[in-house]
């Protein structure tokens, strides 16, 4: 599985998950996760879809960890939130 592709138009958006983003790509798995999970947390309340999409991101990284129990509760919050933002086109 690939990590998604976010085009965050927006600075606030980008800055909640350089950091995330960031570990990621030096391969700091445990630490992505922690932080894609804080900046989904962060975000539901005020950018829905960029939670989901954060939420997605941590769902892959737990799968690809084999934390199976944790990678299904991160994919059912993403789930959630895109069935509050109007389907797989929010995502």
């Amino acid at each position: 599985m690939a990590l998604l592709c976010l085009l965050l138009p927006t600075a606030a958006r980008g800055e909640s998950l350089e950091l995330a983003r960031q570990l990621y790509g030096e391969g700091r798995i445990p630490e992505a996760i922690a932080a894609f999970r804080a900046a989904a947390d962060r975000l539901e309340a005020t950018d829905p879809v960029t939670a989901g999409a954060a939420r997605n991101n941590a769902c892959v990284l737990l799968t690809n960890t084999g934390r199976l129990d944790d990678a299904l509760e991160e994919c059912r919050a993403a789930l959630r939130l895109r069935e509050q933002t109007g389907g797989a086109e929010a995502l």
